[in-house]
């Protein structure tokens, strides 16, 4: 069976094997709501890790995932994807094609720009012994 590779998963319950063999793959997926119900319809799914055509091809999961969104041809979309795909890689190309990205944001991310406290409002703590002047 192609792609099929060695998985490592995380379980509280003893009765799972630490590891298993299975499928790796990754799904694009649009949201529906239907009557008092919401659910998701697949719309492409591919294998992506553990299938090797070539050992020259350095295309991460982050490219990969990017590919399988490109190839659906939508204008616009909102990416509601996990943590991992909140990195820039992912991001600028979102973002140049006027898409949005739903995620957390991951440990490593940083903040370019400080927050403005909302005006009238004091701050919080000890107020400061030497002002600057």
């Amino acid at each position: 069976m192609p792609g099929v590779k060695l998985l490592h998963q995380e379980s509280n319950s003893n009765t799972k094997p630490e590891y298993i063999m299975g499928d790796s793959c990754q799904a694009v997926a649009i949201l529906v709501g239907a009557l008092q119900s919401v659910f998701a319809v697949p719309l492409a799914s591919r294998i992506h890790e553990g299938r090797v055509f070539s050992n020259r091809d350095a295309a991460t999961l982050l490219d990969k995932m990017l590919s399988l969104i490109d190839s659906l041809g939508l204008p616009s979309l909102y990416f509601i994807a996990d943590a991992y795909y909140c990195a820039r890689k992912v991001m600028t190309p979102l973002l140049k094609k006027g898409n949005h990205l739903v995620s957390l944001v991951r440990m490593n991310a940083v903040a370019y720009m400080p927050a403005d406290a909302p005006s009238g409002q004091k701050k919080k703590g000890r107020p400061p012994i030497w002002e600057k002047g």
